[in-house]
Formats: C-alpha cells, sequence, structure tokens
C-alpha cells in the first residue's frame, strides 16, 4: 500500500498541475486572443540567388562583354537566365541582343543541348543585319554555354528551326561558341 501513495501522491500533484496550467493559460489570455480569430502569418520568402556572367556586346558592337549579374532562383536557372538576357543589359556602353517583344515559349536541356524556344518576335522583331545577327546568337550560346550541363544551343522560333535568324548565320543545327565566333 505504501508503494501505491508513492506513485500516486506525485502523480496526482503532475495531474493537478497540468489542469491549473491548462486553465491560466486559457482563462489568462482570454483578453488577448480570440478563440475564433484567424492570425494570418505572411511567409518570408526564401530567394537564393547565383551569380552568372550574361554576355552582350559593347556599344561598338566589336566583342563580347560579360555582365555579371545575381539571378534569384524563384524557377529553372537556365530559364531565368534567358530572361535576363531578353531584359537586356543593365551596364552602359552594353546593348540588347533579344527583341524586347519575343517571348520565352519553352526551354529544355537534352543531352548537354539547349532547345530555346521563342515566339515569332524573336525574327520577326529582330533588327538584322550580321552584326546584329551574330550579336543576338553569340550573346545566347556565350551566356549558356558557361553552364556546366549546356554545350550547344538550338534556337526554337515556335516550335520550328529555322535556316538562319536574320539571313546570315545558318542555326539549322545547334550552335557552339566556335560557331558565333566573335
Amino acid at each position: 500500500m505504501l508503494k501505491l501513495r508513492k506513485i500516486y501522491f506525485p502523480l496526482s500533484i503532475v495531474i493537478i498541475s497540468t489542469f491549473l496550467l491548462i486553465w491560466f493559460v486559457y482563462n489568462g489570455s482570454n483578453d488577448k486572443i480570440q478563440h475564433n480569430s484567424l492570425v494570418k502569418i505572411e511567409p518570408t520568402p526564401f530567394s537564393e540567388t547565383i551569380t552568372v556572367n550574361l554576355y552582350f556586346p559593347n556599344k561598338d558592337n566589336t566583342k563580347m562583354i560579360a555582365e555579371i549579374r545575381g539571378i534569384p532562383l524563384t524557377n529553372k536557372l537556365e530559364t531565368s537566365i534567358i530572361k535576363e538576357l531578353m531584359a537586356g543589359p543593365k551596364s552602359k556602353g552594353l546593348i540588347p541582343t533579344i527583341p524586347k517583344e519575343a517571348q520565352l515559349i519553352s526551354f529544355e536541356v537534352v543531352e548537354g543541348i539547349a532547345f530555346i524556344n521563342f515566339s515569332k518576335e524573336f525574327q520577326t522583331k529582330h533588327p538584322g543585319g550580321s552584326a546584329g545577327e551574330l550579336a543576338t546568337l553569340a550573346s545566347i550560346v556565350y551566356t549558356l554555354t558557361e553552364l556546366e550541363n549546356i554545350d550547344k544551343v538550338q534556337i526554337l522560333v515556335e516550335g520550328r528551326r529555322l535556316e538562319t535568324l536574320a539571313g546570315h548565320i545558318y542555326i539549322m543545327e545547334p550552335l557552339t561558341i566556335k560557331d558565333v565566333k566573335y
């Protein structure tokens, strides 16, 4: 009987303390929190960034210059990079290479080849000229082939391969840096 008393007494103290604690918490907080109200908690967005080189031609269109930029990883890295290229350079003295009206339809990497599918405005709104065409293609190829998983770039417009973008450089096959040497 003495053994049971040793067990029940501490157990009853724990149970009574728990009930008292619960009662104080619920009764003491009525003036602070309404039981039926919802508290809206905004999640803190987690935005990791990665530093990449985006290539744009200088104002004389004589060489490609790397613009170092931090890109948030909100979706696929490659897609983010292309969208940043499409936005154009932030540095003075560099010129944009992708028409502002162009849209990215899709982007996929298969066996080291980046397949970039643009809307028709990529071609129809392109300023043209051999230097302009080379600048656009070199900008894309130089930038993307710096990534470990990309060796070549295949440009598509509305899902189709084109012979050329503006009449000067053959783009029916995937391009390497050698194909667009600036």
